[in-house]
């Protein structure tokens, strides 16, 4: 019920790119705290664009005070001015003794 009481409440939109033939699979877990977020390029050409262009994450309120809002009071807010992108591999050195790690690292 959490779950999608959040999913009702905010809607993410996860882009790889500009190019809408990109694909992206997404999951939020709510908490007290907020709602975290888990995403994944669905093929290997979204794994590419996710590398090179990163993600830029948007919050949509759809539903304010338990009522759903009109279309257009409902407006996109970036969460963060700059793309989302994975550090180089390099930057990936003092924690290379965690396996995780190790592995993403290597898929890069």
């Amino acid at each position: 019920m959490k779950y999608l009481l959040a999913i009702s409440l905010t809607t993410v939109a996860l882009l790889a790119t500009a190019q809408p033939h990109y694909h992206t699979q997404a999951k939020a877990c709510v908490t007290s705290d907020g709602i975290a977020l888990r995403w994944a390029p669905t093929d290997m050409q979204s794994w590419q664009a996710g590398l090179s262009s990163g993600y830029i994450v948007e919050r949509f309120t759809i539903m304010k005070n338990g009522e759903i809002l009109s279309a257009e009071d409902i407006a996109a807010q970036k969460i963060r001015t700059e793309p989302i992108k994975a550090k180089p591999v390099e930057a990936w050195e003092p924690f290379s003794d965690e396996k995780y790690v190790a592995i993403a690292a290597e898929c890069m």
